[in-house]
């Protein structure tokens, strides 16, 4: 007899943000601290949502089959959710799976891992959601959105220190990349119900991480749990904030890059609450020279970058997947 979970009505957290805005550090003290196991499953989940018309009708064992087995040969599912901590084989999964749809495969799939983690509540971080924030809503009708905001200059600044990681290293594109997250995030929140999408700014979590926190239980809707650990652990959840970890704009970034991140997105770094340094100069329009100097300083830093590996792999494995499907 098939066995399910009563924990398995839970319904998902997701961490959305721009890239190297906090959600690394919001995901590690969540599942240190609170009743919650987040995940990265390397968008595996939503690709597979968007197959999901190749695989036919999960009613049929056949159907349900090929798509678990698909799950289990990606890449990302392997090295993101098999090789950290999911104990689970094909044949478990479709002895004990009960549901018919792709929302109920991975919410028990994710709900075991999160067992297994010693949690009864599972979630995902992944910043690139962030631009998906409908299509997440449509596979988790009850999903809550949790997305993290930090100052698009220091955003910026980060990028360019990350050296093996394949972000935007160029002022101009790096503050329009966080640009672009930050406002995808927020128009796909706002169309949500409001109990549904919170933003949290990664400066108010380095000032006060306590009263942060509790705002974020009580979005998550677990309270009394919850807060019990968080009273628990709130002197070790000071201890993980690095003091004055935030602003490092205005001291380390020189001043013609801050003109030219705020000349690029200073109205929506107004609009997410950031002062300006240089307002005047905010959204104005870059010459066609200012321009072509971006898009070939970019394309140089893209070139030489030893992420460019990092970059071809992920691609080629997200086309392999296409391609058995297809094949």
């Amino acid at each position: 007899m098939k066995a399910t979970s009563n924990n398995h009505h839970k319904t998902p957290v997701f961490i959305i943000g721009a890239p190297r805005s906090g959600t690394t550090f919001l995901t590690r003290v969540m599942n240190t601290f609170l009743d919650v196991h987040i995940a990265r499953d390397g968008g595996t989940f939503l690709r597979f949502f968007k197959m999901l018309p190749e695989f036919g009708d999960l009613s049929r064992e056949e159907n349900l089959r090929q798509l678990v087995e698909s799950l289990f040969q990606d890449h990302f599912f392997n090295i993101r959710l098999l090789e950290r901590g999911l104990s689970l084989t094909i044949e478990a999964v479709l002895e004990r799976f009960t549901g018919t749809t792709y929302t109920e495969l991975v919410n028990w799939i994710m709900t075991e891992m999160a067992h297994q983690q010693g949690k009864s509540r599972w979630g995902i971080k992944r910043p690139s959601y962030a631009l998906y924030v409908e299509d997440l809503v449509d596979m988790f009708p009850g999903a809550k959105i949790l997305h993290i905001v930090r100052d698009g200059r220091d955003v910026a600044f980060s990028m360019r220190q990350a050296r093996q990681s394949s972000f935007e290293r160029n002022w101009y594109y790096a503050i329009k990349d966080w640009e672009y997250h930050v406002c995808e995030a927020r128009e796909g929140g706002n169309r949500l119900p409001e109990n549904q999408y919170m933003e949290v700014r990664y400066e108010d979590l380095m000032k006060a991480p306590v009263a942060e926190f509790e705002k974020i239980i009580h979005f998550m809707g677990e309270t009394e749990e919850n807060t019990k650990r968080l009273k628990q652990f709130t002197s070790k959840i000071q201890q993980m904030i690095k003091p004055g970890n935030y602003e490092k704009w205005r001291h380390q970034v020189p001043e013609y890059a801050v003109k030219i991140m705020e000349q690029a997105a200073g109205n929506t770094l107004e609009a997410f609450g950031y002062s300006l340094m240089f307002p005047h100069l905010a959204n104005q329009p870059f010459n066609p020279v200012q321009k072509v100097w971006f898009f070939l300083d970019n394309i140089q830093g893209k070139i030489w970058s030893s992420s460019v590996k990092k970059s071809v792999v992920y691609r080629y494995h997200w086309l392999r997947t296409r391609w058995k499907l297809s094949g």
